[in-house]
């Protein structure tokens, strides 16, 4: 689930850029916020008389295409300004690495840009002992499905036991950002090891590179969850269709938006799939779930109450605005939300102020981030409204110390939704557990990388048992 955007939400977008003799082409470099690692992307072209233009992503936060205002590059040294988002960033090259200082009002930090996206991830080191290493004991292939629909080929790994039959497969569905077929994240490989887990002990698995993600095609940035559900439907219908599997039972294992996804697709296509895995799923309506995300995650971070209070405050009207916003009105919801955060600045005009931005810069990112077609339909969705008719078996997980989708609040409405439909439906609540369901001290997000367990085998142990014990 993605981080809620506080005021300053700039900083998710944060930037960095690269240098390289010539700078042309994609960039990486992650950013380190709050604990966090955002990982960056940057794209700059070469215009006439060596002038530079560029834009950056920020994929986990669904923020693509933001212009970079200002690009200066000489005698190895990089200069940047995206004036929307407040922000700045000047470095100088050393070989095949940039290191530079990004500044953000009274926020500084160091931060460092690379040609390929393997040379950030490497520096690390982390380790990461759940990791399977091949040769592996079961039939690994690689896949490609059409989702034929939106005409685009998507591409995954499937695992299955050699030399068996009449074996469930389950279908691996990522949270929120583009993320690859091992869902990886700040260093873990989750399905990875997921996959490996399940298929050793006699249960296939399909895990697919989000679309535009990986060698999956697709546009990423303009798609929603109910895009992403059309994407596993088509893994639900490649499954079935294989030969080799065609008498496998077909269940869905989501974790986080993917929790969401799973009983989405189950409600939509009744039938479709045998049984339903979450990890982390919400339950409450979206919007309830962000204001309770956002006061979880700023609590961990030391945000003071009063900021606490009035995010809080002014994220609640705004998700309200977006849920009651007809769209056959003739207002677009652009105008709608730049007429309200322009409101919210009359009153506290301290905002713009605190995060060094002018009123139009502050009213343009909001407005870019609120009415990003992803983020509509997100706060808008209601899981209720897709749990209550579900009839086939589920298993539902949570985290006790998840900061992000909270278990107290989410697995109490799915027992109320769930529990008396089937009788090996299941809700846990595991002590311990973050949103990863990595055994946590605090359930902090910083936790995630210095973690070296990927997932619980306790999880593992228990996803597994009850999926090899329906009929």
């Amino acid at each position: 689930m993605k981080i809620c955007i506080r005021f300053f939400f700039v900083l998710f977008f944060l930037f960095s850029i690269p240098l390289h003799a010539q700078i042309e082409g994609s960039w990486y470099a992650d950013l380190s916020v709050q604990g966090m690692k955002i990982p960056l992307v940057f794209h700059f072209e070469n215009a006439p008389e060596n002038q530079w233009t560029g834009k950056m992503d920020s994929p986990n936060q669904r923020a693509f295409g933001i212009l970079i205002d200002e690009v200066t590059f000489r005698n190895d040294s990089l200069k940047l300004k995206v004036k929307s988002l407040g922000l700045s960033f000047s470095g100088l090259k050393n070989g095949q690495q940039i290191k530079g200082t990004f500044n953000q009002g009274a926020f500084s930090t160091e931060l460092k840009l690379n040609r390929e996206e393997k040379e950030v991830k490497e520096e690390s080191q982390l380790k990461r002992p759940q990791e399977p290493k091949a040769p592996f004991p079961y039939q690994e292939e690689e896949v490609q499905f059409l989702n034929e629909r939106d005409s685009i080929v998507l591409a995954g790994t499937l695992t299955y036991p050699k030399n068996k039959t009449n074996f469930p497969v389950v279908i691996l569905i990522s949270g929120s950002g583009a993320q690859d077929r091992n869902s990886e994240i700040l260093g873990h490989k989750p399905f990875l090891v997921t996959a490996d887990y399940l298929t050793r002990n006699g249960i296939g698995v399909l895990r697919f590179d989000d679309r535009g993600t990986g060698a999956s095609e697709g546009d990423f940035s303009s798609s929603t969850s109910l895009d992403f559900m059309e994407d596993v439907r088509a893994a639900v219908q490649f499954v079935k269709n294989k030969e080799n599997l065609k008498s496998s039972k077909v269940g869905l294992y989501g974790h986080s938006e993917g929790g969401m996804i799973a009983p989405l697709l189950a409600d939509t296509y009744p039938k479709a799939v045998d049984f339903l895995v979450l990890l982390a799923p919400p339950a409450v309506a979206i919007s309830e779930l962000m204001l309770k995300q956002q006061e979880l995650v700023s609590l961990a971070s030391g945000i003071e109450a009063e900021e606490i209070e009035l995010n809080a405050k002014i994220n609640k009207e705004a998700y309200a605005l977006i849920n009651a916003y007809d769209e056959n009105e003739t207002s677009s919801l652009k105008n709608e939300l730049r007429k309200y955060f322009n409101g919210v600045i009359e009153v506290y005009p301290e905002i713009t102020e605190n995060m060094s931005m002018g009123k139009p810069q502050y009213i343009k990112a909001m407005v870019s981030a609120y009415s990003n077609p992803w983020m509509v339909y997100f706060l808008r969705f209601k899981p209720e409204m897709h749990l209550k008719n579900l009839k086939l078996p589920i298993l539902a997980l949570y985290g006790e110390k998840d900061v992000q989708v909270s278990a107290p609040e989410n697995a109490k409405k799915m027992k109320s939704l769930i529990l008396k439909k089937n009788l090996k439906n299941e809700v846990i609540t595991f002590p311990k557990m973050n949103h990863l369901f990595q055994t946590s001290e605090t359930g902090n997000i910083a936790e995630y990388a210095e973690i070296e367990e990927t997932i619980s085998p306790k999880v593992l142990l228990k996803v597994k048992d009850w999926i090899k014990s329906l009929p």
